[in-house]
């Protein structure tokens, strides 16, 4: 479970970075645990009582005591360095002064979505908790396969056949339904069709009725599929860049 403070004076902000971060970390299968603060000085009295967090999001023009003296309390005062802190700000030209605190980022205001995601996930990956394979089970075997690798699932009768970068082939019983909601939702893959999963790294063409992958290969979009589908190709467009 990952413990994070969200120190904002302004509720809505709390509220959207809180919101971001749980539809992450639903995506990515990890626990964690929200706690928003409205001023420096009630999250810093949580300190002092004996919480501790993972990762802290601190806004720095917080009213009374600013995010720079609670940033300077946790380094200097409690010598802690293990709690990792994204610095907020409207303003820019704070991020040298802010290099001796050690942050893991600093965010411009006005958020972007992407912008409280990525840093996340980058927090996840130095936790080591970022987990980009996927995993295959059969009878007592584990294979591990990297993300990037696949180009796309397809089942016959039951049996998942996994299509590689090199045209190699895995095969294993299973469902599309399991593998999707157990391991490739994360990672935004294409379930264009009851019988194709896609890694929308190697779409090259999208049309209303089919996906052209870049080797060539075409794979049909079920015509129930074909509304969500055109509005998620846009948003994972980039993702694997």
């Amino acid at each position: 479970m990952i413990r994070i403070a969200i120190i904002d004076d302004n509720n809505a902000i709390c509220s959207f970075i809180e919101d971001i971060l749980t539809e992450t970390a639903r995506k990515y299968n990890i626990g964690i645990e929200t706690e928003p603060y409205l001023s420096g000085e009630d999250f810093l009295e949580s300190l002092r009582n004996g919480q501790a967090f993972d990762l802290i999001f601190l806004d720095i023009e917080l009213n009374q005591i600013s995010g720079i003296d609670v940033a300077r309390r946790i380094r200097n005062y409690l010598d802690d360095n293990i709690q990792q802190i994204i610095f907020i700000s409207a303003k820019e030209q704070y991020s040298l002064e802010l290099h001796s605190f050690h942050p893991l980022d600093f965010l411009i205001k006005e958020l972007k979505t992407e912008d409280v995601e990525k840093v996340f996930v980058r927090y996840l990956k130095i936790a080591g908790l970022y987990n980009d394979t996927f995993t295959v089970r059969s009878g007592r075997d584990t294979q591990k396969i990297k993300i990037k690798d696949i180009k796309y699932l397809t089942v016959v009768n039951r049996i998942v056949y996994i299509i590689l970068k090199d045209n190699k082939q895995i095969e294993y019983y299973s469902t599309l339904n399991k593998e999707y909601k157990e391991q490739l939702a994360a990672f935004d893959f294409l379930f264009v069709h009851k019988q194709y999963i896609v890694n929308p790294q190697y779409i090259s063409i999208y049309e209303y009725d089919k996906v052209t992958l870049n080797d060539g290969t075409v794979i049909p979009i079920g015509s129930s599929r074909r509304k969500d589908i055109r509005s998620q190709q846009f948003r994972v467009k980039g993702r694997f860049n």
